[in-house]
């Protein structure tokens, strides 16, 4: 009976993996060789659904070394900031840089080791 369980499990795992991948590298891919982590969002806009806006330009500089908090009632995009800024999203408009650097333009492999989010409902699988 484990063994059934677990194959179905597996197979659900590999069902997830094997959905394509909607964010793309850039042909021209960039590493930060050092990362200060001077963040900034310019005119930012994104939206989960088209026609129902989460944020509409958004602009914000995060210097390298400060903390900043973000408040707002449910909904009003703060955990969407941290998606956006570790491109698990891309923004429909604007630009996000690190230390100058668009986010679009640095490698997949890179941007990983220099953002983490950490989500207010972790996880590790999901499943009913």
């Amino acid at each position: 009976m484990q063994v059934q369980s677990s194959l179905a499990l597996f197979a659900r795992i590999f069902e997830y993996l094997d959905l394509p991948v909607d964010i793309a590298e850039s042909p021209s891919p960039v590493a930060l060789p050092e990362v200060r982590g001077d963040v900034r969002f310019s005119d930012v806009s994104f939206a989960y659904e088209p026609g129902a806006p989460t944020l509409i330009d958004v602009s914000l500089e995060v210097p390298a070394g400060s903390t900043l908090a973000v408040v707002g009632a449910t909904g009003s995009g703060k955990t969407t900031l941290g998606y956006l800024l570790a491109r698990l999203y891309d923004a429909d408009s604007g630009s996000i840089t690190i230390d100058g650097v668009d986010v679009r333009d640095l490698s997949l492999a890179a941007l990983p080791s220099t953002v983490g989010v950490v989500s207010q409902d972790p996880y590790l699988l999901h499943a009913s």
